[in-house]
């Protein structure tokens, strides 16, 4: 009996660690952490590898509709995917740009754009109200916001930055995308309420260089191969993927799952954002930024 239990617990243990190596080999890697007395979902990405890509989808019916989180990645089959881009509750248009495989198939008015090249290269392109954006060079492009970490500082200024929808101001769930210095992609949610003060803390504590808040809220949403770790609780117009399989992404591609519809040919007029009130974004009311409207010290690369 000892014997066998023995043998047992060896295979355990060797089962745990070879699942532990695995997870260390693979370049879409989750965790879950506690930072700042925060629950954390992280989903760590290399960009480094080639057979990574980021790209987006949108809901099945096209831009302005809205589709189940579960639907949406029975669908589409990524690594990992994330709630995307904010979007009107009424319309159900995302508030800034989306491009798809190098296509443009949503012009908004607000937020920065999270850009991604053929080689995973990021860039940030802030948008422009009333003008259109060139995204020829790249091939998916989410826009995100408020800035939560830039250039190593923690910024949080949503209002500068044309936000003004109140829930920013509010304790809520949060969702937020960041890059270290070492092109890892950093896939993020908060299930616990949260303020972006609190969030771009975590985003700083996690090693982001750069990081920017994701729609959240009721919509915020996680998955890693098909398990739901954040579970939204309304239906979604768009999402942040990853594949690290080559052939999914081409599949997903070729079937048009991603963009089931053609791009628009006109830019829509979103509904305007519910103006709110100057409120504190932390529970102390005030931010201690600097001129530059920073806050605390570069973050340790």
């Amino acid at each position: 009996m000892r014997i066998w239990i023995r043998i047992g617990l060896a295979c355990v243990s060797l089962g745990l660690a070879l699942g532990e190596a695995g997870a260390k080999n693979s370049s879409v890697v989750y965790q879950r952490r506690t930072i700042l007395g925060l629950p954390v979902n992280v989903i760590t990405v290399n960009l480094n590898d080639p057979e990574v890509k980021v790209t987006a989808a949108i809901a099945r019916q096209g831009v302005g509709s809205s589709e189940a989180f579960q639907s949406l990645i029975n669908r589409v089959h990524p690594a990992a995917a994330i709630t995307g881009a904010f979007f009107d509750t009424r319309s159900l248009k995302p508030v800034g740009d989306i491009v798809i495989n190098g296509e443009q198939l949503h012009q908004g008015v607000v937020g920065t754009g999270v850009a991604f090249t053929a080689d995973n290269s990021v860039d940030f392109v802030p948008l422009r109200r009333g003008r259109r954006t060139d995204w020829t060079p790249y091939e998916a492009v989410v826009c995100a916001g408020p800035w939560l970490v830039k250039d190593g500082w923690r910024t949080v200024r949503p209002r500068a930055e044309g936000y003004r929808d109140r829930s920013l101001y509010a304790l809520r769930p949060r969702a937020a995308i960041g890059f270290t210095g070492h092109r890892k992609m950093l896939l993020v949610t908060i299930p616990k309420p949260a303020y972006y003060t609190h969030v771009s803390k975590v985003m700083k504590a996690l090693g982001a260089v750069n990081a920017l808040g994701l729609d959240g809220g009721s919509s915020t949403a996680l998955s890693i191969r098909g398990r739901i770790i954040s579970k939204p609780s309304r239906r979604l117009t768009n999402v942040l993927l990853v594949y690290d399989k080559p052939h999914t992404y081409e599949r997903a591609i070729t079937h048009h799952r991603l963009f089931p519809r053609r791009p628009e040919r006109r830019p829509p007029t979103p509904a305007p954002l519910e103006s709110a009130p100057e409120a504190p974004l932390a529970p102390d009311g005030v931010l201690d930024l600097d001129p530059e409207g920073r806050t605390g010290g570069p973050a340790s690369l």
